[in-house]
């Protein structure tokens, strides 16, 4: 408060005194130099008329009524009238004068000097000021004098603006001190805006805080206002704009207003504004709004409107820190405070603009001072309230960390508990899926047993002599178990799958006779629905290549058999091409069409779904376990490539996908084993010669046993029948044999420890060959086998061909090591 009051006292003093009539009489450069005061013969006059009074100042008419200048510094306030300045000089030194006039003011719209050396009659003038177009930042003119020259100056001043007139008359040198000094002063409060601006909008990105935002662009509009006022970017308008300059300065000017309002309404209602609060600022929005773009219009008197705005301006403020204060809030009083300075310093500007008061140096700089002031003490204020928001957010941080405790301690018990609840649950699934892949394992064990002796005795059958209605049972009870063995495949695979357990194999074989032979197993169905199941494009496509033959033709099985299951006329069509990828890789795709029922649009993603099909009323009508689709989709994904689907209800469907394959050396190509195709099971039978391999079957089924003995004996072998792997282990120790097909789940001594005691021993560690017999569908896989010691694998149910090729392959390779 007590700097507020020296403030105001400081910038009230010293009122303005009316100049008293003279006669003009020379000043002295003597007197210039010793004592720096101009007012004694520095003269002027008003003129309303608009004459030309050049020569009448010159010849220095006692009809003009001259009058010593106030001060250096002084003000007319607004006028229309025209103000004559007469200054005349004369060296009454020895030495030579370099002398400096100015007229500090850049507002000033005209600005003529005239001005005569010695005894000289010429005239000459500058004719400067915003509205000339003139280089110079401020009206001026410098001259020499040599001793006992004089030089007599006039100078016209008319404007719009207020006629605030520093004038400066000194030596070139001094002027040169003078002009550092005003460097210094513009660049402190350049410096300082840019300091204070920047410290804001820094407050503004930590805290995003809008009334930071609005400080900063009142610092910045104001800094460079007050800035303008010492010229200091009017080069950037000089000289064919200059009168242009008071009508950036007025956007400046009120565009800070503006922002200062908004920043103390931010400050004063942090929250929600009062409804009077809200009606003064909408009024005074739409005003400072509407007066920025005026001021392009009407710069002059928008100028003279200006200096009560900006106290108007700084009044509303005020009032609403009385409003604030009543209301309770603390911090109020401080902005109040603050926010005198300026209205404070507003007054004395205006007064000094309207020639009520002298301007002197605090008057002519009091808005700079100001507004130093009033930042330094707004920072302050905005220090200490950060202050308060600290010590209120660590207040509010401990009770909030102290509540945040008792629930975190309650979350953990919570977590605790849902851990445990989990690790239970963890277990149970774990135990629920050894439950149930035991179950699949025993499932499928159990179901394949019987299913070999069903379709090993219908095989066997098929050898025998029979009439053609008994042929014809044969082949109805042979589709049957087929079809059965197929659902069950289906489901066996699915949970394969779904457990991660698909294995796939990588072996060279050939394409075209994969090719072939689902042309060969499916176009009898085609041809007993009179449809047509082509294959096109195998001659074209690499023939050998590396990877899994048996899931291909599981693919193709399943696409294929699908397209005839579902086409009641028309045609299938297997097509394959090729897209060869680098030297070594080829990409084959497949693709399956029919002319068959279709599938809707809106169920043709269903139709990938587990245990699903397009219509209820296709499963009851077509039959099937809903997972083909599902199989072969995954299945496909396995070998990296993918099954899109095409189709039209009534129309068919088309179902393509690529697999990248290895391409298959010639060497590799020339060690495939091909095997004489064949293709009725009773070409197996015949031509039949003993063979010398002795075989041990271990097999604790019954069924099982009388099929596979059978059988060997028609294949032309004599094989010896245990029931267990303790019966396998007694017979091992009394004779030897060249092959044992070994069942896995036997009684007393299962397929893989009697397998373990023969590889222990030394005399068979590579021989005889064991070959495993199982129906384990979710286990099988030749890898898993010849880990356990043993050399291949057959799966249950057996297929007679795959028996006969698997003995006759490992005849050969007895024979070729003996």
């Amino acid at each position: 408060m007590r700097f507020f009051l020296l403030f105001c006292a400081v910038l009230l003093f010293n009122l303005s005194l009316s100049g008293e009539s003279s006669v003009p009489e020379s000043g002295k450069v003597s007197q210039l130099q010793k004592l720096g005061n101009l007012r004694t013969f520095i003269y002027y006059f008003k003129d309303n008329r608009g004459e030309d009074f050049r020569e009448k100042i010159f010849s220095k008419s006692p009809g003009l009524d001259f009058q010593n200048i106030p001060s250096e510094i002084f003000s007319l306030g607004f006028s229309n009238e025209s103000v004559w300045f007469y200054i005349p000089l004369e060296n009454d030194t020895g030495n030579e004068f370099n002398g400096e006039f100015e007229v500090y003011n850049p507002y000033l719209e005209e600005v003529d000097i005239h001005y005569t050396y010695g005894h000289e009659r010429i005239t000459r003038e500058i004719l400067a000021g915003s509205n000339r177009v003139y280089e110079e930042t401020f009206p001026s003119l410098d001259f020499y004098l040599r001793p006992g020259e004089s030089i007599q100056i006039a100078v016209r001043i008319k404007s719009g603006t207020p006629l605030r007139i520093p004038l400066l008359l000194e030596s070139k040198k001094k002027f040169g001190l003078t002009k550092q000094l005003r460097l210094i002063v513009v660049g402190l409060t350049l410096g300082f805006g840019i300091a204070m601006s920047l410290y804001n909008l820094s407050l503004y990105f930590f805290f995003r805080t809008r009334s930071y935002l609005y400080y900063f662009l009142m610092i910045t509009f104001f800094t460079v206002y007050l800035t303008s006022w010492d010229g200091l970017f009017l080069y950037l308008f000089k000289p064919e704009y200059g009168k242009y300059y008071l009508t950036a300065t007025l956007i400046l000017v009120y565009s800070a207003s503006l922002f200062l309002f908004q920043f103390s309404l931010e400050f004063l209602f942090p929250e929600q504004k009062s409804k009077k609060a809200k009606v003064v600022s909408l009024v005074y929005y739409v005003v400072n709004l509407s007066l920025i773009p005026a001021t392009i219009f009407a710069p002059v008197k928008l100028n003279q409107f200006s200096y009560y705005w900006i106290l108007m301006n700084n009044l509303i403020i005020v009032y609403f820190c009385f409003l604030r204060i009543q209301e309770g809030l603390k911090s109020a009083k401080n902005l109040l405070l603050i926010h005198l300075i300026f209205p404070t310093a507003a007054i004395i500007m205006n007064l000094s603009a309207t020639g009520i008061l002298t301007i002197n140096f605090v008057s002519l700089h009091v808005l700079k001072i100001a507004f130093i002031s009033q930042s330094i003490l707004f920072s302050i204020m905005l220090v200490q309230r950060i202050k308060d928001l600290e010590f209120k957010l660590k207040e509010g941080l401990q009770s909030e960390i102290h509540k945040n405790i008792i629930l975190l301690k309650k979350e953990i018990q919570q977590r605790r508990e849902t851990e445990w609840e989990l690790i239970q649950s963890k277990e149970m699934a774990e135990k629920a899926s050894k439950v149930k892949s035991s179950f699949l394992a025993n499932m499928s064990h159990e179901i394949r047993t019987p299913m070999n002796g069903v379709l090993g005795m219908v095989q066997l059958l098929g050898t025998t002599k029979l009439n053609e209605e008994q042929k014809e049972y044969t082949k109805i009870l042979s589709g049957s178990a087929k079809s059965l063995l197929q659902i069950i495949n289906d489901i066996l695979d699915f949970s394969k799958i779904e457990a991660g357990k698909i294995i796939l194999d990588k072996e060279v074989f050939s394409i075209r006779s994969v090719l072939d032979e689902i042309h060969d197993l499916l176009n009898p169905l085609a041809k007993r629905k009179n449809i047509e199941f082509n294959l096109e494009g195998k001659y074209n496509i690499q023939e050998f290549v590396s990877g899994d033959q048996l899931r291909l033709r599981q693919i193709l099985w399943n696409l294929a058999g699908n397209g005839i299951k579902f086409t009641n006329q028309g045609s299938v069509v297997l097509k394959v091409s090729e897209k060869k990828i680098s030297a070594d890789k080829v990409s084959i795709e497949f693709v399956v069409s029919d002319t068959g029922i279709g599938i809707p649009e809106d169920k043709q993603k269903q139709v990938f779904d587990a245990f699903s099909q397009s219509d209820t009323s296709t499963a009851r009508k077509f039959g099937g376990s809903g997972l083909g689709l599902t199989i072969t989709k995954q299945l496909i994904e396995l070998q990296g490539g993918t099954l899109s689907l095409e189709s039209k209800e009534g129309k068919g469907s088309k179902f393509t996908f690529s697999i990248v394959y290895e391409i298959a050396s010639q060497s590799e190509v020339d060690t495939i084993l091909e095997p004489e195709k064949i293709k009725e099971l009773d070409e197996v039978y015949t031509n039949l010669v003993p063979k010398k391999m002795r075989i041990l079957v271990a097999e604790d089924n019954e069924t099982n046993c009388l099929l596979i003995e059978r059988a060997l004996k028609k294949l032309g072998y004599d094989p010896v029948v245990v029931h267990n792997g303790r019966e396998v282990i007694e017979r091992m120790q009394l004779e030897v044999f060249d092959i044992v097909l070994m069942d896995i789940h036997m009684p007393e001594v299962d397929g893989i420890e009697a397998t373990n005691w023969i590889r222990s021993r030394k005399e068979t560690a590579e021989f005889p060959i064991i070959i495993a017999l199982t129906a384990d569908a979710i286990e099988s896989g030749k890898e898993r086998y010849v880990s356990l010691g043993m050399n291949d694998c057959l799966i249950k149910p057996l297929d007679l061909v795959g028996l006969k090729t698997s003995l006759e392959y490992w005849s050969e390779r007895i024979e070729t090591s003996l």
